[in-house]
């Protein structure tokens, strides 16, 4: 895109990946846009280890892929994409820089850096850093990795088709 991006966290690389991604996926003008990546330890802070942050710019579609998610019986929880996170990501040096100011708020402010990424394509971001893998089994997984949205995944597609017919 030619969007400059300086580097304050050599660790936080993985967002800046997933914007190059996002920026080549916006090329193919899609009617809308799902991520999902174990991006931020934040998010888990936040929510756990059990419950994915879902962020959008678009209600709607965060809507459909909160739903497929509920319906499959995966745990989601949208955080708030509030303007302000913007000035956070903010640099002097380039357009913008790969984390925010501090350790408060880094799962919106990596959902914001992707967000410049969409081009204002209807998009969903999923961090599932809490639920993609279980240290230890739980009632409904054996420890390891879980295949976290993977089933929601399906039940959007299957819905979208379904929708289309």
């Amino acid at each position: 895109s030619g969007t400059t991006i300086e580097i304050h966290n050599t660790d936080a690389e993985g967002r800046v990946v997933l914007a190059d991604v996002l920026d080549v996926v916006a090329d193919l003008q899609p009617r809308r846009i799902v991520d999902v990546a174990t991006l931020t330890g934040a998010c888990m802070v936040a929510l756990g280890r059990d419950i994915a942050g879902v962020f959008t710019n678009d209600q709607a579609c965060c809507d459909a892929v909160v739903a497929a998610a509920e319906a499959v019986g995966e745990r989601v929880w949208q955080l708030p994409m509030d303007r302000d996170f913007d000035e956070q990501i903010e640099s002097p040096v380039a357009d913008i820089k790969n984390v925010g100011e501090g350790r408060l708020g880094g799962a919106i402010t990596a959902a914001k850096l992707l967000e410049r990424f969409v081009r204002g394509i209807p998009w969903t971001h999923i961090d599932i850093a809490g639920p993609a893998f279980a240290d230890k089994p739980r009632p409904w997984i054996a420890g390891g990795g879980t295949g976290s949205m993977v089933r929601p995944f399906v039940e959007l597609a299957r819905r979208t088709q379904h929708a289309q017919d």
